[in-house]
């Protein structure tokens, strides 16, 4: 799987996916909560090896068709993340950095 993207040589991956099958879809329209499920999972399981004492990193970027074919996923399979699961080789940077780094508030929140 390493061919479809950058995995960091994780010791553990975990490839999440959503059933679109089974997913909660809308009556109003045609959302479906695929996407949005399978996050909430993938946060759930990074919050949980937290506890563990383990590192994580979840992976959006990576080749989904690749993915598909070398696991050969059924078509109602999704895959939507990929949760890298370890223990870093670094010491954790400071999170004061994060005033330094991280987009403004202004710039994701849109009040009306």
């Amino acid at each position: 799987m390493q061919q479809a993207g950058n995995l960091f040589d994780a010791p553990l991956v975990i490839l999440v996916c959503g059933n679109k099958d089974r997913a909660w879809k809308n009556s109003y329209d045609t959302f479906q909560s695929t996407e949005v499920d399978a996050s909430i999972v993938t946060d759930h399981m990074m919050m949980e090896a937290t506890d563990l004492g383990l590192d994580t990193l979840w992976v959006c970027k990576f080749d989904r068709h690749m993915v598909r074919h070398v696991f050969e996923l059924p078509s109602n399979l999704e895959p939507i993340n990929i949760l890298l699961v370890g223990y870093g080789r670094d010491e954790p940077k400071s999170p004061d950095r994060h005033d330094k780094t991280r987009k403004k508030m202004e710039a994701l929140v849109c009040y009306i």
